[in-house]
């Protein structure tokens, strides 16, 4: 399990136009918020969803954080 959690894999997307699907899930940890930006990227025409890592920042989802993200993905 390590061996496949530690490898990075390379996101292969067809080029076609894409829908980016997002949601961030709120929560507390130790009195602390946090927030798991959750990202997903769908073919227009397709049928199959290509889910991003995860990102878990500290504080209240808000459009900052999510730009944040976006660039995360971005380097990705």
């Amino acid at each position: 399990m390590r061996s496949l959690v530690g490898r990075r894999h390379s996101l292969h997307l067809p080029s076609l136009p894409y829908t980016l699907l997002g949601d961030g899930l709120y929560f507390k940890f130790k009195r602390k918020e946090w927030v798991m930006y959750l990202m997903a990227v769908k073919s227009a025409r397709g049928k199959k969803a290509y889910f991003l890592d995860p990102v878990l920042l500290e504080g209240r989802e808000c459009y900052e954080r999510w730009i944040k993200r976006w660039l995360l993905f971005r380097r990705e």
